[in-house]
């Protein structure tokens, strides 16, 4: 979902994690902006990137056929209940989930995200495995300028999805953003990027651009307290070794028929 944007740490960083399970996990990627790349249905396990630009807006190249995948994907496994198929949605591609289930609306951020964020477990997300290693309050990588708030729940509800966290209010955004969101089973979507790590957002925050547009948008003082939350080993590096990695373990344990007890993380 990156568009070819240059300069973006999330492919390397999610190549990185994938190259642990090397070499018994077959990798491919699919350019599905920029080439218009779809995946088939042969796949056990697929992570949909974050990438730039305004999750809103339709491209006639490529918009219905990545929903079309979604649809086929959770048709999938409606029908194989026991080899189901997983998706990891992040960012871009979790506000595109969002806006295709229309559970909430998609805005433009009063100020943009960037840095570390503060999020908040819900009590789903308080008993869901996949947050199991994180205290109510947890940190992670963000860099947006769009959100998903105003969460429909009769559309919730009746499609049985489940929001896991939400964005902690604080002076920059005084919406309750949704953040982790499970929209079923098997396909999971997060609004921060669980798979960056500290090398790529120390990278990041040293672009000019980067840099003058934090200081414009929150002052000088904003990137002091992000280099310190950059260097919290609670902070990014726990959600980097964490939440992919038990997500992984959580899908290869179940498609090799194995009950799924503590994660190797």
């Amino acid at each position: 979902m990156y568009n070819d944007k240059p300069g973006q740490h999330g492919m390397r960083c999610l190549h990185d994690i994938l190259r642990e399970y090397a070499p018994e996990a077959e990798v491919s990627v699919f350019n599905v902006r920029a080439k218009v790349e779809i995946p088939d249905l042969s796949y056990d396990l697929y992570i949909s990137s974050g990438g730039p630009g305004d999750p809103t807006e339709y491209d006639e190249r490529w918009s219905d056929k990545y929903f079309n995948f979604i649809d086929q994907l959770e048709q999938w496994n409606k029908q194989h209940i026991d080899s189901p198929k997983y998706l990891f949605a992040i960012c871009h591609s979790f506000q595109l989930l969002c806006a295709h289930k229309r559970i909430g609306a998609i805005t433009a951020r009063k100020k943009f995200s960037f840095g570390v964020t503060a999020i908040r477990k819900t009590d789903d997300g308080k008993t869901d495995d996949l947050l199991k290693h994180f205290d109510e309050v947890f940190y992670a990588a963000d860099h947006r300028y769009f959100q998903v708030v105003d969460p429909d729940f009769s559309k919730i509800e009746e499609a049985d999805i489940h929001i896991l966290a939400k964005e902690e209010c604080n002076d920059d955004n005084s919406e309750d953003s949704l953040m982790v969101v499970r929209f079923s089973p098997h396909i999971i979507g997060t609004q921060f990027h669980p798979e960056v790590d500290v090398l790529g957002m120390k990278d990041t925050i040293t672009k000019e651009n980067i840099r003058l547009e934090v200081e414009k948008v929150f002052g000088k003082g904003r990137l002091v307290r992000i280099q310190k939350d950059i260097n919290d080993p609670q902070k990014i590096d726990k959600m980097y070794h964490t939440l992919l990695p038990q997500f992984i373990h959580l899908c290869k344990e179940t498609k090799a028929g194995i009950p799924v007890n503590e994660p190797m993380i």
